[in-house]
């Protein structure tokens, strides 16, 4: 909005002092204005509200925010989720709010029928995300199926092993540079290596 008024002026009062101080005055009201009217037309979107908005919003659904940790965007999706129950209630809907809230290929629903349960294995790494999904759940599920959640690592494992040639004192008998070696437990029942001499006919070996 051009709120620069002098210019709606005649050409001969845009010369007068007290019509151009007077222009500039109602100028700076009328840029207020034109914010003004721009906050309400933003807020009559959920994605462009302000904060006033969306808490009149949250209040209106009955949601408790927790504003220490969510975020305003997080706050706005959750409000469009809510507005966006509409049954009928099926799987493939189901399906299309666990894409919406967790994302594609990051969750498994299974069905127990025999057992009126339902499994939907899920990978949502926000533990807000994580309760939405779980409102959600109960709230479009009929009231007889029982929901339980699962988690799901999607991710690759990476795995290797490595092999490393034992010290030349860890086993009795094998040859180091000093010579053979041979365990004797001849001192207060503790082990020791100690090289040998030849003098231990009972460990030597060659």
């Amino acid at each position: 909005m051009d709120a620069n008024l002098i210019q709606y002026l005649p050409d001969w009062f845009r010369q007068i002092k007290d019509y151009q101080y007077l222009m500039q005055t109602e100028t700076g009201q009328f840029e207020i204005l034109a914010a003004l009217i721009d906050a309400v037309h933003q807020n009559f979107y959920v994605s462009t509200a302000d904060e006033g908005t969306i808490s009149d919003w949250e209040n209106l659904l009955h949601i408790i925010p927790n504003t220490q940790i969510e975020t305003q965007d997080f706050r706005r999706a959750r409000i469009i989720n809510r507005l966006s129950y509409n049954p009928p209630f099926t799987l493939p809907y189901l399906y299309d709010r666990l894409d919406l809230l967790i994302g594609k290929g990051k969750w498994a629903v299974t069905v127990d029928y025999g057992n009126y349960t339902l499994y939907v294995e899920a990978a949502a790494e926000n533990q807000a995300w994580a309760g939405e999904v779980l409102a959600t759940i109960n709230t479009i599920k009929p009231c007889h199926i029982v929901y339980t959640s699962r988690p799901l690592l999607s991710t690759a494992l990476c795995i290797s092993e490595t092999v490393s040639l034992p010290s030349p004192h860890a086993d009795m008998g094998r040859r180091n540079l000093a010579g053979w070696i041979c365990t004797d437990q001849r001192y207060g029942g503790y082990e020791r290596i100690l090289p040998c001499h030849g003098l231990c006919r009972s460990c030597c070996r060659k």
